[in-house]
């Protein structure tokens, strides 16, 4: 779906603005649980690079790794 599309399907900025924290809150466990250090049945592949300079944060080695895709 588009922006455009997802933005006209709303009747007012407030239901938008509902969707999005939703989504956003949705996306928030999903994360939580990858980062994680304690889980054990999920994984996140990362470049070792960024892992090993972030090992107490995988929020921070995701981030370095963002950063890398954005630099190539």
């Amino acid at each position: 779906m588009t922006f455009e599309a997802w933005r006209i399907s709303f009747q007012s900025s407030e239901q938008a603005a509902r969707a999005a924290f939703d989504a956003w809150q949705a996306d928030k466990v999903l994360l939580d649980w990858l980062a994680d250090t304690d889980t054990t049945t999920g994984q996140v592949l990362l470049p070792t690079v960024c892992v090993e300079a972030n090992l107490t944060d995988m929020r921070a080695a995701i981030r370095a790794a963002m950063h890398l895709e954005k630099t190539k």
